[in-house]
């Protein structure tokens, strides 16, 4: 991976067409952590780099399960942007109903508010969710 880097840097940034998934994107999904530091330690400002719909990396990796992702990218102080239905990656963290997953995800009271109010909207709406 880091030979293919130093020979076609422009990877590291490049996007796919319809998605517009970043390498890391595609890293955290598949749950690639030793992809993802790489690609990290060569371009840290993808950390926030947001998909067709708003989603980073964290996001990506929170809805996937991939905890060692997850914590990879926490420690990186991503800023934990809204994606395009307003789900954070603590919200996907939290529906995936593992617990070792939202532990790693510090809160203050203010997220913790923010997050329930948000999820009980979306259990009572779920199909409101689907529309986007």
């Amino acid at each position: 991976m880091a030979r293919l880097l130093a020979h076609n840097p422009a990877l590291i940034d490049a996007v796919t067409s319809e998605k517009k998934s970043t390498a890391l994107h595609i890293a955290a999904c598949e749950g690639h952590e030793a992809i993802v530091v790489q690609l990290l330690n060569h371009s840290p400002g993808l950390i926030d780099m947001k998909d067709s719909d708003a989603d980073t990396a964290l996001h990506i990796a929170a809805s996937t399960c991939s905890i060692e992702v997850v914590a990879e990218l926490l420690a990186r102080r991503p800023s934990s942007l809204l994606g395009k239905i307003g789900g954070t990656p603590l919200f996907w963290a939290a529906s995936t109903g593992h617990q070792e997953l939202v532990d790693l995800f510090p809160l203050t009271i203010d997220q913790v508010l923010s997050h329930a109010i948000y999820f009980l909207h979306y259990l009572r709406f779920p199909l409101a969710f689907l529309s986007f």
